[in-house]
């Protein structure tokens, strides 16, 4: 939304802890965005109150959300974090220039962030070994996982010159690893 000059209409956010945006901190600061959820719990009173033009969620958020359509608030679900590649992930800025009737802008913020990406990939990929391995573990409860070989992190691993340990992995989320591997 910043990208293409709409940072100002967000009214409420979720979690503030995972904001890092001085815009949206300051707005916060001054009453201007209201934090609408405590870990995943929706404050629904909260969003019916600052009466936004849509919700947008993920699939996560708001899993029972017939309260906020029964007050008319139309609800639309984003799922940009199932992309498996940065630009996939970044495409969706064209989502929002569509809605937002900035189809164009977002379209050229898009074409930028492609070929800065790209710029990048030619320009320190091929400084990368081509025998660096990378090997990305996350220790859980007693349980170790990586993400998979079609996942996102793998592709910027991938796209960054790097040999993932599990790129021939056919998962696109976390998969489990044998501790002795």
């Amino acid at each position: 939304m910043e990208k293409i000059g709409y940072i100002d209409n967000v009214i409420g956010i979720p979690d503030i802890t995972y904001y890092k945006d001085a815009d949206i901190l300051k707005r916060m600061n001054l009453d201007n965005v209201e934090q609408i959820t405590l870990g995943i719990n929706a404050k629904n009173e909260i969003i019916i109150n600052i009466s936004p033009d849509f919700v947008i969620t993920n699939s996560f958020e708001y899993q029972n959300n017939s309260g906020l359509t029964a007050a008319g608030l139309t609800i639309l679900p984003v799922v940009e974090y199932l992309e498996q590649t940065a630009l996939g992930r970044a495409e969706w800025v064209k989502f929002f220039g569509l809605l937002l009737g900035e189809y164009e802008k977002a379209t050229e913020v898009f074409d930028d962030i492609e070929q800065n990406y790209k710029n990048l990939i030619a320009e320190y990929s091929p400084q990368i070994d081509e025998d660096a391995t990378i090997c990305d573990f996350m220790e859980y409860q007693g349980y170790w996982y990586a993400a998979g070989g079609k996942s996102y992190i793998a592709n910027l691993y991938k796209d960054a010159g790097f040999n993932y340990i599990y790129k021939d992995d056919g998962n696109s989320g976390i998969i489990s690893v044998d501790q002795e591997t």
